[in-house]
């Protein structure tokens, strides 16, 4: 608002010798959105300057009184103002997973919607979401509770870097990982997943 102000003085200045309609003008431009709150009045040319203007208080009251609140209405007239309010704020867990449902699972649409095909598609992302949800909860109790979609999202992330090498020698199958750092293992160790990449030695008589 005070710069609102700065140009319009400014404004009246440069705009001596300007026609009404020109000043009109150049006025919109400058208050725009803000003329509930700004009154102006352009003068005739003359001495001094041009525009007159000054904020309209009670408009700019009224507005701080309201600023920053807002009305929640539930149809559910068994509610109490306290859960209405507790689950307006759930709404953004909700968001959140279908964010997740409908993002993260790298999966086709089903084409032909055949019931067992969609109770399949519902399934596999409800067991995803399920495995994203574990993996936070854990997260939560090792590191902090704010922020912990985004330590899901910045640990898979550098996870999706994780290659799996399996060599055969003989009878012998060596497994080791690559692209592992000494966070991520020290970060799923206090998760409870010691041994998730471990280097591992088997014997497999198969061949």
């Amino acid at each position: 608002m005070s710069e609102i102000g700065k140009e319009l003085d400014a404004l009246s200045e440069k705009g001596q010798k300007w026609s009404e309609a020109q000043l009109h003008k150049e006025i919109n431009s400058i208050v725009g959105e803000w003329e509930n709150y700004v009154d102006t009045r352009v003068k005739r040319k003359g001495n001094g300057p041009r525009i007159e203007w000054k904020y309209k208080s009670r408009q700019i009251s009224a507005s701080e009184c309201s600023l920053g609140k807002y009305l929640l209405l539930s149809t559910d007239e068994s509610l109490s103002p306290n859960e209405v309010i507790k689950t307006y704020f759930e709404k953004d867990f909700v968001e959140k997973v279908f964010r997740t449902l409908k993002t993260f699972e790298e999966i086709v649409p089903v084409r032909h919607r055949l019931v067992q095909r969609v109770r399949a598609y519902i399934f596999v992302c409800v067991l995803a979401f399920r495995l994203l949800a574990d993996l936070q909860y854990r997260l939560i109790k090792i590191l902090s509770p704010n922020g912990a979609q985004e330590q899901v999202d910045d640990l898979l992330r550098e996870l999706e870097r994780v290659e799996r090498v399996q060599v055969r020698l003989g009878h012998q199958v060596k497994i080791w990982y690559l692209n592992v750092t000494r966070k991520n293992i020290e970060t799923l160790e206090k998760m409870g997943f010691h041994d998730l990449l471990k280097e591992t030695t088997e014997v497999d008589f198969k061949i």
